[in-house]
């Protein structure tokens, strides 16, 4: 027993030790709300990401190749419809999540809205519906609609790292002055220790947020510190078109003519 007790214990160990070191394109995933577990549990909950990390890893490949792209997102739907008809919350938040994960890693905005819209939030438990909010808020900034985000964000409790940087994310986003004060105020009231998927969006927030405030420097600092470093970030500021555009544009310019081996 206390030998099966010490293994549980070490595979907890290490598999926590690698969600702590999941890439940077892993956007915040939900089992991070199972991690109240320790011991032997922990080590089933490992597992548990192990294997989604898998799934999760080929519905990205198959969503990336247009031959199987059409097909796959029909078996996400048909997973969320049968999760559904089952009445079980627990089935209903991974078919869900099962879905919207990949379709986020590959920058699918206009599929996320449409499975995020599929969800009732008041069927779902409030940690998972404020998490799924993030997530759809998010994607309709990606499209540009920032009164659709808005909404969205006023339908859940603003708290924790996650939305709290999605929140101002929105803001940063507005070009305007005062809500760039607001989000750079938000962002300074997040703890240290915090998810890659919230420290990713609130650095995005910060970069959009000071070029609006003027404190450009500041922002081209940031973005010179990610060059050769985090190229998803750059990428990141170029996509979701904001105040800082413009300036992560520039670096990747500068990037591709440093000669043949940048990028």
């Amino acid at each position: 027993m206390r030998a099966a007790l010490g293994l549980g214990l070490g595979v907890a160990a290490g598999a926590l030790a690698l969600l702590w070191l999941r890439p940077v394109r892993a956007f915040e995933p939900t089992l991070t709300l199972a991690l109240l577990t320790t011991g032997v549990a922990a080590s089933a909950v490992a597992w548990a990401h192990y294997r989604d990390k898998i799934v999760i890893g080929r519905a990205v490949r198959a969503l990336r190749d247009p031959n199987r792209r059409a097909d796959t997102i029909a078996k996400m739907r048909a997973r969320v419809a049968a999760a559904y008809r089952s009445q079980s919350v627990g089935m209903i938040e991974d078919a869900l999540r099962r879905a919207l994960e990949p379709l986020v890693i590959v920058g699918f905005w206009d599929d996320v809205v449409a499975f995020a819209k599929l969800a009732d939030l008041d069927v779902l438990r409030s940690a998972f519906a404020r998490w799924l909010g993030g997530v759809h808020a998010l994607a309709e900034m990606h499209r540009g609609d920032l009164d659709a985000a808005a909404a969205i964000l006023a339908r859940v409790e603003v708290t924790g790292s996650w939305l709290v940087a999605i929140d101002a994310l929105r803001l940063a986003l507005s070009d305007e002055p005062e809500d760039a004060q607001r989000a750079i105020d938000a962002l300074e009231g997040l703890p240290p220790k915090r998810g890659i998927a919230a420290d990713f969006q609130a650095r995005l927030a910060r970069v959009h947020a000071l070029v609006t405030l003027g404190r450009t420097d500041e922002a081209r600092a940031l973005i010179a510190a990610a060059r050769g470093e985090d190229q998803v970030f750059l990428d990141a500021l170029v996509r979701l078109e904001g105040p800082a555009s413009t300036l992560a544009r520039s670096a990747l310019a500068a990037d591709v003519g440093d000669g043949p081996f940048r990028r």
